[in-house]
């Protein structure tokens, strides 16, 4: 038995419990002998968040009752509850954005009036829509807020719904030492929340599963199922009952496997659940698509058909307005309805991705008995291949308008960094000139051994010359690889002289459009780290995007006018084991802790409309990830910022 298990049932063995429709009668008994408007509002509320369950249209219609009592007699705490549980049941009945909407209105309700719980509550549930569309670390990041809610007001049941939601997120991106870790952390306070024990246990299920203990995983399966129907849980009997489908497939256990599966859709069609719906339509295809090619192609058909109706085009593109609407409320700047609506059309793409790959597979196999379907399946391939073109010549477009917007921050400095070696060679060659002429005198004087000595200072000047020649064609060279785009090739490069290039450049070209503009300039360069292989353009573009911003943050603060401030930028570089770290560190305004986890989204900026793309940090985030390298910051507020670049030394 697990450790999880004999936590549970510690706590399961002293308590008592009453099913959904015991829960129900409870309430709507206790409804008519209720006076107040705002308590019978509560009930509604109440009666919606249970008959999901068993109801979802009844659930819809208790819902709508709540909010309209709630709305006409200003009971706002009423309203975001009622809106709350309505994006729930519309969450379960499949129509994903209806319940966005909802939950939306939902939240900013709660957080003009600052209801801490039901402001946790609504951001949990945000997180769940997030999951539907697979963006895992989005979900992770509505609950860890959702979870600050709760801790506030002390709420230990939905700490540990979000707990072992959270470790369902990590079990799907296939992290089961974290996913482990949260279902452990949940389980300790379950029982706060008893009537989620089959949320609980489905989602441990599924992760026994993944970790390959199908005992344990049947296990807990049974458990679920046990309590789904106790509470006549008739959501999660379809999931479980889909998994338990699963798992006997798994073995080869054709009855079982079966007789599940038609469990899990008789409960699924009951309360119209799609979302349970398509997880058990896509195992059936895959069942059986060696074994019976006819209901193969039937159950595809039922996956293709709920899924329409969850992530069709109409939908997507619903579910992106409501998302652009409301990062422009919380973020107020225009930049953001473009970048959100590229991100969910990537959504849509992706999950069109992975459709398309399934229905390939099966039509595949059974080419010369599909034919029709076969051709279908190409004119999908197609439109899709066309689709992708599109959108990576838009995310190249999107990459190289970002070089070049560094590069043009770089122009001055360039223009004032080979000025140095510029003047360096007009002044050697006009000495060299008279030099020559004197030459010429001492020759006509015969006097060889003054020819001699102006032969080897006029040696010494052509050597100056053309050292600082190839300074300035090193500077040219630096801004042509700066400019064009990466042939993702790597070669052995000086990291502390790539660092010392950027730092000048990037202050000196600040300098040229600020003369106000003044820093102190620190460098630490760690000598014995020697060359190692990097595409330079690449890490480049990292490091001058995190110097301009640290530039620009002591900037920011010098502004304010505080006594004795002196803005100072270092950059440093050291070799840690396996690794070397790259420092560019600020003594700036730092980060503010609310915005902390968002400043490696895309688009995402805290510069004033105009000064800043919010691709900078995105983008270089991604570069050292693709170097199989880590990009992390460490700030205090009022204090300033380090930026730490790991790459491996190879």
């Amino acid at each position: 038995m697990t450790k999880v298990s004999i936590i549970l049932i510690s706590f399961l063995l002293p308590v008592t419990l009453q099913a959904q429709n015991r829960l129900i009668d409870s309430v709507k008994s206790n409804l008519k002998f209720l006076k107040a408007d705002s308590a019978k509002a509560n009930a509604y509320n109440e009666l919606c968040f249970i008959y999901r369950y068993v109801n979802i249209d009844t659930a819809i219609f208790y819902g709508n009752a709540g909010y309209e009592l709630s709305k006409k007699i200003n009971y706002y705490r009423g309203q975001s509850r009622a809106l709350d549980v309505l994006g729930l049941a519309y969450r379960e009945s499949g129509d994903l954005t209806k319940a966005l909407g909802l939950l939306y209105q939902a939240l900013q309700i709660a957080s003009d009036y600052n209801f801490i719980g039901e402001r946790g509550l609504c951001l949990r549930r945000i997180g769940l829509i997030h999951a539907d569309l697979s963006n895992w670390v989005l979900a992770r990041n509505y609950h860890y807020e959702a979870i600050k809610d709760y801790q506030v007001v002390d709420d230990k049941k939905s700490i540990a719904i979000a707990y072992s939601n959270v470790a369902r997120f990590f079990d799907e991106e296939r992290k089961y030492d974290s996913a482990r870790y949260f279902i452990q952390k949940s389980a300790t306070l379950m029982h706060y929340a008893p009537d989620l024990y089959p949320d609980f246990y489905f989602t441990l299920a599924k992760l026994e599963q993944h970790t390959g203990n199908f005992k344990a995983s049947m296990e807990a399966s049974l458990n679920g199922k046990k309590w789904a129907v106790y509470y006549s849980d008739f959501r999660n009997l379809c999931n479980i009952y889909g998994h338990i489908s699963r798992l006997y497939s798994d073995k080869g256990m054709v009855d079982s496997t079966l007789k599940n599966a038609d469990l899990a859709i008789f409960y699924g069609k009951k309360i119209n659940y799609r979302l349970g719906l398509l997880r058990i339509y896509e195992v059936l295809s895959g069942y059986y698509d060696t074994k019976d090619p006819a209901k193969a192609l039937n159950y595809l058909k039922e996956y293709n058909t709920v899924r329409e109706s969850l992530y069709g085009t109409q939908n997507m593109r619903a579910m992106q307005n409501l998302v652009v609407a409301e990062v422009q409320r919380q973020q107020a700047i225009i930049e953001v309805e473009k970048a959100y609506q590229n991100k969910i059309k990537i959504y849509a793409l992706l999950g069109g991705l992975i459709v398309l790959l399934i229905v390939a597979a099966l039509f595949y196999r059974n080419s010369v008995n599909q034919k029709k379907s076969r051709i279908l399946l190409q004119q999908q391939k197609n439109e899709l291949e066309h689709s992708l073109n599109q959108l990576s010549t838009t995310q190249k477009q999107l990459v190289q308008s970002e070089k070049m917007a560094s590069l043009g921050e770089l122009t001055a400095g360039i223009a004032h960094e080979i000025q140095n070696p510029l003047n360096f060679v007009n002044n050697f060659s006009e000495v060299s000139a008279e030099l020559v002429d004197e030459m010429k005198s001492e020759i006509k004087k015969g006097n060889y051994d003054e020819v001699y000595a102006l032969v080897d200072d006029v040696k010494q000047n052509l050597e100056k010359i053309n050292h600082h020649g190839q300074r300035a064609a090193d500077i040219v060279k630096g801004m042509l690889q700066h400019s064009r785009s990466s042939n993702g090739v790597k070669e052995p490069t000086d990291i502390n002289a790539l660092a010392d290039e950027y730092l000048r450049l990037a202050y000196h070209g600040l300098r040229a459009k600020d003369k106000s503009f003044n820093a102190t300039m620190k460098t630490d360069f760690d000598v014995t780290i020697g060359n190692i292989n990097i595409i330079p353009q690449d890490i480049g573009r990292v490091i001058l995007n995190l110097i301009t911003n640290a530039f620009y943050a002591v900037n920011e603060k010098s502004k304010q006018g505080i006594a004795d401030f002196e803005p100072t930028v270092s950059v440093s570089t050291k070799r840690v084991n396996s690794h070397v770290e790259i420092n560019v560190a600020d003594n700036g305004n730092g980060i503010p802790a609310n915005i902390l986890d968002k400043i490696f989204q895309p688009f995402f900026t805290t510069k004033p409309t105009g000064q800043g793309t919010g691709l900078g940090l995105s983008l270089s985030y991604d570069i050292v990830k693709a170097h199989g390298g880590e990009l992390t910051v460490e700030t205090k507020e009022g204090i300033g910022s380090e930026f730490i670049i790991q790459l491996p030394v190879v």
